[in-house]
Order: structure tokens, then sequence, then C-alpha cells
């Protein structure tokens, strides 16, 4: 077709797989049998359409609802649309139940496996189309939030195949059409709606490429990304469940390089953690199962654990409530799996911190406090100056503010030595005692001679030091 085009020719080839193999074998006609029209009847489909509107379409908005259910309608009354419209439908009808339960699980499963069954057919999927690739995301969705990983990965990677093969991913202006007015309608219906999931772009756009191999430029990269994603404005509670995954993906990145992550990223991390926590409680009780309403939570509980700090630790309590709240409400296999295994994590740790509080009590002389005010006094030395003084005489104001000026004054001068340094505070401290003794002088005396309770005033205060009492008491 390129070459075609090159030439200028009038009419050149068709998009087509020329050449792809010899031919030698008959291809498979269409194994789809099932009538979709004939197992559920158009009002449930409408309402089943009702319930996709409100929910899914918000997030993922990459349908035109009014333009879909007009062909539908169509489509139920007779005037067939083909199987590319039946997988589109179908996948809208499967969402629809999940967030509603309006059909029960078999009927469900039913037209998830027509989907399945018109999207893998060998004579369908031959020429990709708009219908197919949009049954496509809405079946990676589905198969997101009710399946494994690995079958997940295989749809989303179908999915994307098909995108970038029929250009979608492309500028409308860049996009070479072979299918008529009716394509290029439905393809600006699709640009069009790029708008529409703005917020989920910003939050995919802020995450870091991982192609870096500088260690140190890569850890920028990382700190650089976090900051992006925690800045990315969201509203809908499946995208701040979002951004918090983001988060924590880029938290594990970081760890990798670095076992110890500045606390400002840590703070980061935690509190958009936090912040998911009532989005997944009101999802749940919203029965909006999206896939990430345990995940998100469930990782939240990983990332505090391995964090083990005090604020992360702090956090834990109401992390495990959500969980145990959304396991109960879901009762679920997955569910019940994540608050075990939750549990078991933080059991776990606790088991830890327990061995390394019994090592450090076996050191001799350490033993367990009972209350703060022992653990104070354990921390004081033994000497006979920082005696308790039970029976505390009056204490000299005076005194003890000119003795606090004067040694101010002692520490702001540059004495060389120590001794000398120690001599001069004695002499200040001297003279200020001899300023006060002409006004108190048998409080002074007590004061100085007497007084343990004054001594313990002073050191406690921390107005002078045990060592220049001793020597203003000899001046």
């Amino acid at each position: 077709m390129t070459v075609g085009l090159e030439m200028q020719a009038a009419n050149p080839p068709r998009l087509h797989s020329f050449a792809y193999n010899p031919g030698i074998r008959t291809e498979p006609s269409c194994g789809v049998s099932f009538d979709l029209t004939a197992f559920i009847s158009w009002d449930k489909v409408r309402s089943l359409m009702d319930v996709y509107t409100s929910t899914v379409h918000p997030v993922f908005g990459l349908l035109d609802m009014e333009r879909l259910y007009h062909r539908c309608e169509e489509h139920w009354h007779g005037k067939a649309q083909g199987l590319g419209l039946e997988a589109l439908i179908s996948g809208v009808i499967a969402l629809g139940s999940l967030f509603s339960g309006f059909l029960d699980e078999d009927k469900e499963m039913r037209i998830v496996l027509h989907a399945k069954e018109v999207l893998e057919d060998a004579s369908v999927s031959r020429a990709p189309s708009i219908d197919k690739i949009a049954g496509w995301i809405l079946r990676t969705i589905y198969v997101r939030a009710t399946s494994r990983p690995h079958s997940a990965w295989l749809c989303s990677c179908t999915t994307m195949h098909l995108v970038e093969a029929t250009g979608l991913h492309q500028p409308l202006d860049a996009v070479i059409l072979t299918t008529g007015a009716s394509g290029r309608k439905a393809l600006e219906d699709i640009i069009e709606t790029r708008d529409r999931i703005a917020q989920f772009f910003g939050l995919v756009r802020a995450f870091p490429l991982d192609n870096n191999a500088d260690l140190a430029a890569r850890r920028d990269e990382l700190a650089m990304g976090l900051e992006n994603v925690v800045k990315v404005s969201v509203e809908h509670d499946f995208l701040i469940l979002v951004r918090a995954d983001l988060a924590f993906c880029i938290y594990r990145r970081i760890r990798l390089l670095d076992s110890a992550p500045p606390q400002e990223q840590l703070d980061r991390v935690i509190e958009v953690g936090r912040s998911a926590l009532p989005s997944a409680r009101r999802l749940v009780a919203q029965n909006h199962p999206w896939w990430n309403v345990v995940g998100t939570v469930f990782q939240f509980i990983c990332v505090l654990v391995a964090i083990d700090t005090t604020e992360s630790l702090e956090r834990i309590p109401e992390a495990m409530e959500s969980l145990e709240m959304i396991a109960q409400r879901l009762n679920t296999h997955l569910g019940n799996e994540a608050l075990y295994a939750a549990r078991h994590l933080i059991n776990a740790s606790l088991e830890k911190k327990r061995k390394g509080v019994s090592i450090l009590e076996r050191v001799p002389g350490i033993s367990a406090p009972t209350d703060s005010d022992r653990l104070g006094r354990q921390w004081l030395p033994s000497d006979s100056l920082l005696d308790s003084f039970q029976q505390t005489p009056s204490i000299d104001m005076d005194f003890l503010l000119a003795a606090n000026a004067a040694y101010a004054g002692f520490h702001a001068q540059s004495s060389p030595g120590v001794i000398g340094r120690e001599k001069a505070g004695a002499h200040q401290l001297s003279n200020a005692a001899g300023s006060a003794r002409s006004a108190k002088t048998s409080s002074v005396n007590s004061a100085l001679a007497g007084s343990r309770g004054t001594d313990r005033f002073l050191l406690e205060t921390g107005t002078i030091s045990a060592r220049s009492v001793q020597i203003a008491q000899h001046a």
C-alpha cells in the first residue's frame, strides 16, 4: 500500500496482508452461533447500559453511548449490526451486571463467553474494526476485575497490539483510512473521547519511564515521578486508588535503589495511601467492585510494614479496619485471603520486634520502665549533688538570677584552658554572691553552704554545672 501511494497510483492496494504465507490451507469460517438477541431482552440490555454509563463510562469514556444505544436498539429490532457490535455490547452488558448484580452469574458468564468467542474467532478477527477494538478494551477491563494476572495481561497485550495495528494511537491527520466515510466518523468519535479520560492519562504520564541505567539519575527520576503522581488532581474514587497504586510502585523502585529513602518521600507515600482508604470503602459500599478496592488497601498495608517507622505503623490500624470491612462486605475467597495475608505480615513484624526487645532486655542493668518518671531517674548519675530535695528551704531568687547572669557571662568569655575558665566563672559567681549577700546573708549561706535543694534546682534547670557550684562554694 505504501509503495502504491508513493507511485501516486489512482487506486492504491487496500490495507491487507499480501503474501503473508503460501495459502495452502483454507481459512476457517465463522464458528459463532450464539444468538445474543434471543438470550437477553432489549429492556434488560437498556437497563444494563444505564448502569455502565453511570459507573464505568465516567472513568473509561471510550464509547459514544448515545450512538451505541441507537445501534443496539436497531440490532435488537431486526436490523443486524454485525458480530463486532455484539462483542462490544456484550462487554457493556457484562460490566453493567458486574457493577449492579442485575443478572445472575451464570447468565453474565454466558454473555462474557460470547464476547470472547466473537473476538477470538478466526474469521471475525481477520479484519480489525473500531467495534472489535472497543470490545477488546471492555473485555480487558472485565478480566482485570474478575480473573487472574496472566489472563488480564494477555487481554491487554492483544488490545494494545490491535490499537497499534489500526493506528488509533496516531493523530487523526496521520491515519490513512480505507474504510470509507463511516470509518472516518467512527474514528473521529473514538478520538474525541480522549478528553474524557484526561485524569487517567495524567496519572499514566506522570509515571517515570524505566530507561535510565545511571542509578543516581534514575533515583532522581523516581523522586520526581513520585512528586508528579502525588500532585495529579483526581476526583473519581477509582482514580484515587490508581494514584495510590502508582505511588506504591514508585516507592518499591526507590527502595530497590535506596534502602533508606528520605523521610519526605515516605511521608508522601503514606499520605497518598491514607487518602485512598475512604475511596476504597465507598466503592465497596456502593457495590462497585473495581479491581483495586482490595489490592490498593492490601498493598498500602505491605508498604506501611516495609517502611517500619512510627509514622507508618500508626496508620496500620486504620488500614486494617478498612481491609476487614472490605473483606467482610465482599465475602470472597480473594478478599479473605488478602486479609489473612495482611494479618500474617503484621504478626511477623510484631514477632520480630518482640525478639529484638527480648535481646535488649538481657543487657545487664536494663529493664523495662514502669512509668515515665522512673525512666527519667534511671538516666540521672548517682551523685550527692543530685539527691532529691524533700525539705527544701526557702530559695533566694535574687541570688539565683544573679548567679545565672554571671554564669552566662562566664560562658561568653574566651579563656585558655578549662581550669582558667572555671576560675573566672567562680570569681564572677563569688562577686555575684557578694552583692546578694549584703541584702540577705542568711538565705545566701543556706543556698551555697547547706542547701542541697538549691543545688538540685540549679542543676535540673541547666543554670550552672556541678563543678562551678563547688568552685563557688570554696571561693
